[in-house]
């Protein structure tokens, strides 16, 4: 039966090897050079230099095109020309002498890197690559798939001989990643002789050797899976081309990505819309991604779980839907050879990216994927021009869209220099990205997309165009309207090195990053124990960055000194070191600019306990702890964290566990991973000493259930519940701070008028309204029932009266200095009985306070420090954001301290010009709102509410914010004492 299966399998393996040689790699003899052509020229050389004629070399090219080839004349030469995008990446390759002598070269991803210089291939001796095939037995297994895929490409793959045997022969020039071979009925094995994920976060590993001799691999054993694809209507889809992605064996070793030998593992579909996969290993745990593909339809992956996955997966394919614009000059020409970049996205994992160029007529069409919105730009580089972009649309299934036209303007040239020290020379070499922002989902009114898992993800399809500063550091893009953010370096004097803005019609514009140190470092140390000092040889580092664009943590073994030596980024660090066995272990924290460190370690602690149900208190068995310290990628408590230098169990069958090793002085989180993989707080461990500590039962409450917004009925009983007296004290002392007008509604919360009100203020598709709420500090009022004469009282004191149905609804507008404004009852906000929108916001808009213009604001405080020898404070804050409340309400209750030397004006975002002046003094620094700076009087920035590594101190709660806000003023202050700067930094200590 054994020998019966494999010689099926091979000549099934044949067949199909010259189907998916159809399907991925044809071969291409003439060459058509189109006008966006890069012509590549070289020659191929014996090794001692002489030319060699008549010789085949091929240019591997994406699968989709397969492989082009050229033959050498009689000086050795040859020539291709391609588009760029065909080229980048790609690899040359000759080879002759049944493979015994080859040569490869690879082109450069980035156009910039590209030389145009000639190519030599120099033939050299070819290295021998060996495998073997065996079963579960040790059996050699012959027919078998085999092959190596190596770096620069591309692979080579085969069939193993009677004795389980395949020989490959890779150029000197080449890496070998990883080696495979498969049989169906028997199994897949590979080697990788990369370096796993974690190990490439340590500078100093090093990938596993390549055996001499031959590489044994055994086919142990299956786990069949029949994937099934069909289309939109669910009617299986015949001749679909799947391949499986990514395998791993183990938890130790690299995995295996299958894409670089798509037609080896690739099965079409059969007439049921089937396709088995015979041959995927048993020894697969995690879940495996499985990539159809076929034209007309959407790329979209499917995860099959080996774990309960049954052998079966459905995958669903949509059909493509045609796009389809014109794009014209200004002049209304035609734009013949416009590059239409089209990026889709939705709340499926993969999104839509796609180009495509317009005809002679300027008219293009792309075929692009339904139930995403999109964002899509028209250019044309040459002659640097671009269109303002066409967002804020989905695409539905089956809708043709029209009518997405282009017409192209003068590009903006968006352009800057990264420089370094003092003399702010230019640094060379620094990717520098440039981001243009669709329209998000949830800023589209009415629009949904389908979520069937519901998740809570951020829609909002993006384009990024990358670039790389030039030899004095400067960098250079050619844009067209739209908002952006540009990001470079993060060891900027203020910031994270971002900059956001909004292009219009503009020439130019400039943005410098001017970088307080180089971007990497080297960090040596030591690791030590006892007293005195003495080295830790062979003892194990984890380095977390903690900084928020910084990613990547270092691993690293340190040598028989115990010393170390690795290159970092130039950003804030936390060390954690350990010995082999954990029984030693220690944590330190350095800055950006510390160069050297030691690292103590003292004798770790341990911790047991017993997992058990929150309401029933059972044990609960096998379920996934996670347990770590919080490492911040800012500043402590204001900053997202994540769990590090722990691990993760889990519970045994008396719900016992046990955690191993804890470092003595440090805080950790211990929480508990429901099914739904959403973890949950268990409890807080904190290590005093070496010794055992026993936590007792840990209970692990339900499951939460999912956050939704809360209903208008919640909303307007939350309201109403809110005692009157305080909320009107709290609003008077509030709105002329924030410049805001009061509206104080009367009614029955459990009117249909209330109801309808308060529909109108939450419906999130009617900015309009929200913006307008905002001009006011709404007070609601219960009059119903036994709460009717507090009402009256309350209106009483506003000078008006709930007679005549009022206590239903009545509204109230007063202004901060308690004058009455205005009233209105339901009749006069509704059409027929129903609350109308246009005529509720008519009466928001018509009694709003007046709006103030910042240019204007900034222009008067500059002149009045300017006369009376004052600095500036400048509150960048908006009516809804309560920490920028907290800190208006601060200042105003210790003026008589600051005011001698300052004064002080808000950039509210209902402003004019507000947030042009935000963003102008803000100079890319981030963090939310409140965000303030102390200006001189000819308007020069002296400080920000940024601390040096970026982090915006906003109302300054914190010990670190209070200190950075002492630093503002010791900067800054003129008559102030430090004895009244001490008073105010108590004040703050005290709220």
């Amino acid at each position: 039966m054994t020998s019966c299966r494999k010689g099926q399998f091979m000549m099934r393996s044949t067949l199909l090897s010259i189907l998916c040689c159809g399907l991925f790699t044809p071969v291409v003899i003439a060459q058509s050079a189109p006008d966006d052509a890069v012509t590549i020229t070289g020659r191929v050389l014996s090794a001692d230099g002489t030319p060699v004629p008549d010789t085949t070399v091929r240019l591997n090219l994406h699968r989709d095109i397969g492989v082009v080839e050229a033959t050498t004349d009689a000086e050795g030469r040859f020539t291709f020309s391609r588009p760029w995008d065909e080229l980048r990446g790609r690899v040359l390759q000759v080879s002759v002498n049944d493979s015994r002598l080859q040569s490869v070269y690879e082109i450069p991803w980035q156009e910039q890197d590209w030389t145009g210089e000639r190519i030599d291939l120099t033939l050299q001796p070819a290295r021998r690559i060996e495998i073997e095939a065996v079963d579960g037995d040790g059996t050699p297994v012959s027919g078998a798939r085999a092959g190596v895929i190596c770096r620069p490409g591309p692979a080579t793959t085969g069939v193993t001989g009677e004795d389980g045997r395949f020989v490959s022969w890779l150029a000197a020039q080449q890496n070998v990643r990883s080696v495979y071979a498969f049989a169906s009925g028997e199994g897949f094995d590979y080697r990788s002789y990369e370096l796993t994920v974690a190990q490439r976060q340590d500078p100093n590993a090093k990938p596993p050797e390549l055996p001499n001799g031959p590489i044994r691999l055994t086919l142990d054993g299956v786990h069949p899976v029949t994937v099934q694809v069909v289309d939109d209507d669910g009617k299986p889809m015949d001749g679909v081309p799947i391949y499986p992605w990514i395998l791993r064996r183990g938890t130790n070793s690299a995995s295996i990505n299958l894409s670089y030998v798509a037609g080896e593992v690739t099965q079409p579909t059969d007439a049921a819309g089937n396709a088995t996969f015979e041959w995927l290993p048993a020894w697969q745990e995690r879940p495996v991604t499985f990539w159809p593909h076929i034209d007309g339809y959407v790329r979209r992956r499917g995860s099959y779980d080996p774990n309960g996955g049954g052998g079966e997966l459905t995958i669903r394919l949509q059909r493509l839907v045609p796009m389809r614009g014109r794009v014209v000059h200004a002049n209304g020409e035609p734009a013949a050879g416009a590059i239409i970049s089209v990026v889709g996205r939705g709340y499926d994992v993969d999104g839509l990216r796609k180009v495509t160029t317009t005809d002679a007529e300027g008219r293009y069409e792309i075929a692009v994927a339904p139930d995403m919105i999109y964002l899509v730009t028209a250019r044309n580089e040459k002659e640097r021009l671009a269109a303002a972009p066409q967002t804020g649309f989905a695409v539905r299934p089956g809708e043709p869209v029209d009518g997405i036209d282009f017409t192209l303007q003068p590009a903006t040239r968006v352009h800057g220099r990264v420089m370094l020290g003092r003399n702010h020379e230019g640094v060379k070499d620094q990717q520098i990205v440039l981001y243009l922002h669709g329209t998000e989902l949830s800023d589209i009114p009415g629009l949904t997309l389908p979520n069937p898992e519901e998740y809570r993800t951020r829609v909002m399809p993006q384009q990024a165009l990358f670039m790389r500063t030039d030899s004095d550091g400067i960098y250079t893009f050619w844009v067209g309207p739209g908002r952006y953010s540009l990001r470079g370096p993060v060891q900027v004097s203020s910031g994270n090195g971002i900059h956001e803005f909004e292009v219009t019609d503009e020439e130019e514009l400039s943005f410098n990053f001017r970088m307080l140190r180089p971007p990497v470092g080297r960090l040596t140390g030591r690791v030590v124990m006892g007293d005195p000092p003495r080295p830790v040889p062979d003892a194990r580092i984890e380095a977390v960055h903690r900084h928020p664009r910084v990613h990547g943590d270092l691993k690293y073994k340190v040598d028989g000194e115990g010393r170390f030596d690795f290159e970092r980024q130039l950003v804030p660090m936390t060390l954690y070191a350990r010995t082999e066995d954990g029984t030693f272990a220690g944590i330190v924290e350095i800055g950006p600019d510390e160069m050297a460190v030691t690292i103590p370690l003292q004798p770790t602690a341990a911790v047991r306990g017993r997992l058990v149900d929150g309401q029933t208190k059972q044990p609960v068995a096998g379920r996934n702890l996670v347990w770590g310290v919080q490492v911040f990628e800012g500043e402590k408590m204001r900053s997202p964290f994540r769990h590090c230098f722990g691990g993760g169990i889990q519970s045994a069958e008396d719900g016992t566990f046990t955690l191993f090793p804890l470092v003595v002085g440090q805080t950790y989180d211990l929480t508990g991973r429901y099914p739904s993989g959403n973890l949950r707080f268990l409890t807080e461990i904190h290590a005093e000493d070496g010794s055992l500590i026993d936590l007792g039962d840990v209970e692990l409450k339900p499951e939460p259930e999912p956050y939704r917004p809360p209903t208008i009925e919640e909303r307007i009983a939350q309201a109403f519940a809110k005692d009157a007296d305080e909320q009107l004290a709290s609003a008077r002392r509030d709105i002329p701070l924030t410049m805001q007008n009061l509206l104080v509604l009367f009614g029955d919360p459990t009117g249909d008028a209330v109801r309808q009100f308060y529909e109108l203020r939450y419906d999130s598709s009617n900015r309009d309204m929200r913006t307008a709420t905002y001009e006011y500090r709404i007070v609601a009022v219960s009059a119903a029932g036994d709460q009717r004469a507090k009402a009256d009282d309350v209106a009483k004191s506003l000078g008006v009266n709930l007679d005549d149905g009022r206590a239903a609804f009545f509204g109230c507008v007063v202004d901060p200095d308690g004058s009455l404004l205005a009233t209105v009852e339901a009749a006069e906000l509704s059409t027929e009985g129903e609350m109308d929108a246009a005529k509720v916001l008519g009466f928001l808009e018509a009694h709003r306070p007046p709006r103030r213009n910042a240019h204007e604001l900034l222009e008067q405080a500059l002149a009045t420090a300017k006369a009376e020898n004052r600095r500036v404070i400048i509150q960048e804050t908006a009516t809804w954001c309560g920490p920028c409340i907290a800190l208006s309400r601060f200042l105003d209750e210790h003026r008589e301290v600051w005011e001698k030397d300052y004064l002080w004006i808000k950039l509210d975002h209902r402003w004019e010009g507000s947030r042009e002046i935000a963003d102008r003094l803000r100079d890319g620094a981030s963090g939310g709102i409140p965000w303030w700076a102390i200006l001189d009087a000819d308007g020069e920035k002296l400080v920000t509410s940024n601390k040096d590594d970026g982090d915006n101190i906003g109302n300054p709660s914190s010990p670190s914010g209070q200190a950075h806000f002492r630093i503002m003023l010791n900067k800054t202050a003129i008559r102030m004492t430090e004895e009244e700067i001490d008073g105010l930094i108590e004040a703050l200590r005290e709220r």
